[in-house]
């Protein structure tokens, strides 16, 4: 994959900015979890996270290159706002991608015929597919929004968290490097796992990737109980 190699080593510096967008935008999602004016925002922010990642994976296939790669996150960010503008808060966007996660990790670890962790289309879309069904099933069952918020901040939580200390593992790590050696043996996807972070198969990250969650989850539970205690001092007012 000697047009990936290139990209990789021409833009290794926007790859590992990426990282510090990630934390970011998972801290914002992190305060924003436990107030329930945030829940619309947060919808937006992984609609759009959504949209991008997946768009540059398939754009990529499609041209093998930078402009591919770029002409797909913008589809994508464009399909992703009109989701997000016509849907609403119907999609539960944070099980979605957590959904997602999961599904790609399973597949990787147990149906991947590679020698290294990877994917391919049909896998991503099938993965894709188990994910809006859960999602669909979801909003069927619960229909009201005051009722999924009392369990979607706790996966919005989740989701920030787990995007948090992948994003600080990945940018401390900076393993773009263990990357590029596997991209002659498998399929580009290999890669978008990595950017994805779900890339488990690196020696020793997912041991600092648990670390880092054992760190971030006590801060995030504390704030949450804050949040609430707040609220119920205003409601008791």
């Amino acid at each position: 994959m000697k047009e990936l190699e290139d990209i990789i080593i021409q833009y290794e510096s926007v790859f590992y900015n990426i990282n510090i967008l990630e934390v970011v935008l998972g801290v914002t999602i992190m305060i924003l979890s436990p107030l329930k004016k945030g829940y619309s925002l947060i919808n937006f922010i992984i609609a759009i996270y959504l949209g991008i990642g997946i768009g540059s994976a398939v754009g990529f296939e499609l041209l093998f290159s930078v402009t591919g790669m770029l002409v797909g996150m913008c589809i994508g960010s464009i399909v992703a706002l009109l989701i997000t503008f016509t849907c609403g808060n119907k999609i539960n966007y944070a099980l979605f991608a957590l959904v997602l996660k999961t599904t790609i990790i399973v597949i990787c670890n147990y149906f991947s015929n590679e020698l290294h962790y990877s994917v391919n289309n049909a896998s991503l879309m099938f993965a894709i597919v188990i994910s809006l069904i859960i999602c669909i099933g979801e909003y069927l069952i619960n229909r009201k929004d005051s009722i999924r918020y009392l369990y979607n901040k706790y996966l919005d939580a989740i989701f920030a968290i787990l995007e948090v200390s992948a994003g600080i593992v990945c940018w401390h790590r900076y393993d773009l490097c263990s990357v590029m050696k596997f991209l002659t043996n498998v399929d580009y996807y290999y890669f978008f796992t990595y950017l994805w972070k779900i890339d488990m198969s690196i020696a020793g990250q997912s041991e600092d990737w648990f670390i880092m969650i054992m760190l971030i989850l006590p801060v995030q539970v504390v704030y949450m109980i804050y949040i609430r205690l707040k609220k119920d001092k205003k409601a008791t007012v």
